[in-house]
């Protein structure tokens, strides 16, 4: 694959799937939720340096050692965009298989976690969105949103850390 934006983003998209996969299996279910939380920011994270390497490859082997500020945004955007997406669908598949077994983890989990009030406040809030909480496209674009979001800000660190012209 000779496209260092492509490769260096199905690398980031492929590993945030995987370190996705390993904390629903391995983090959430036997250390709970905000073990799980704290995982999954930090799995996303780690799959979004692959951006800072890959704009550092476009920098040094394809600009030739220099890079302005809007083409290092550019490149990072480009590469953030593909685990996004493969978020995206993780999040689907991910919901379409065990959605129901996450629903019952997740209010076992809250239910033990709250104080009865907190609990029904909860419950109410979950309610009132309606069939949005448990629909997988729509908790596919929030885990879009979230992952395209942190990438933004990776990118955005990345082109001030590496432009040099």
């Amino acid at each position: 694959m000779k496209n260092p934006i492509v490769r260096f983003g199905i690398w980031s998209g492929l590993l945030v799937v995987v370190l996705s996969f390993v904390n629903w299996l391995f983090v959430a279910k036997p250390l709970g939720y905000q073990a799980s939380e704290i995982f999954g920011y930090l799995s996303i994270l780690v799959a979004l340096l692959l951006i800072f390497f890959g704009v550092r490859h476009v920098r040094e082997e394809v600009e030739g050692g220099s890079i302005s500020f809007g083409k290092a945004f550019g490149v990072g955007l480009r590469i953030t965009l593909f685990p996004s997406i493969f978020m995206f669908l993780q999040t689907i598949l991910f919901f379409t298989i065990w959605g129901n077994d996450f629903r019952v983890w997740s209010e076992e989990y809250f239910r033990n976690a709250m104080s009865g009030e907190e609990y029904a406040q909860f419950q109410q809030q979950m309610e009132s969105m309606g069939d949005l909480a448990g629909n997988p496209f729509f908790q596919g674009f929030v885990m879009f949103a979230t992952v395209f979001l942190i990438g933004l800000i990776v990118s955005l660190l990345s082109a001030v850390l590496l432009r040099r012209k």
